[in-house]
């Protein structure tokens, strides 16, 4: 491709500069466009996971996150429960592998859980001693 031609490529794509108002900074702009990034705060936390139980079949359970399950005896509806009346905490987020884990839990379990682009995919679930 000729480097005119390039050129010119750049500068159109760059012309949507001129559409922002003084007192908005165009990276602001591209970030607010996105929406939040992660590590996301508790409150997006519980958000994003509300309007995925809108549709059950984008919360994922790991093969990990089966095999304890079974093995300390939590459903999966206990998981649906704690994922819609569950308290999400900022001080139990993660980072493995690159990779943000979050936990929610009630008096009687939590679920580790990580976000996908188009679903929540539960890590572990434990339940706690009472």
């Amino acid at each position: 491709m000729p480097t005119a031609q390039v050129s010119s490529m750049v500068r159109r794509a760059l012309d949507w500069r001129k559409y922002l108002t003084k007192d908005q900074a165009w990276p602001t702009v591209l970030a607010e466009s996105r929406g939040p990034t992660e590590p996301f705060h508790a409150a997006e936390v519980k958000s994003r996971v509300k309007r995925f139980l809108e549709l059950p079949e984008t919360i994922v359970f790991s093969t990990h996150a089966l095999e304890s399950m079974g093995k300390r005896g939590i459903e999966s509806t206990d998981v649906y429960n704690v994922m819609r009346g569950g308290s999400a905490w900022d001080e139990f987020r993660e980072c493995k592998a690159g990779r943000w884990r979050y936990c929610m839990g009630t008096r009687k379990f939590r679920v580790m859980f990580l976000f996908e682009e188009d679903a929540v995919v539960i890590i572990t679930a434990m339940r706690l001693e009472t």
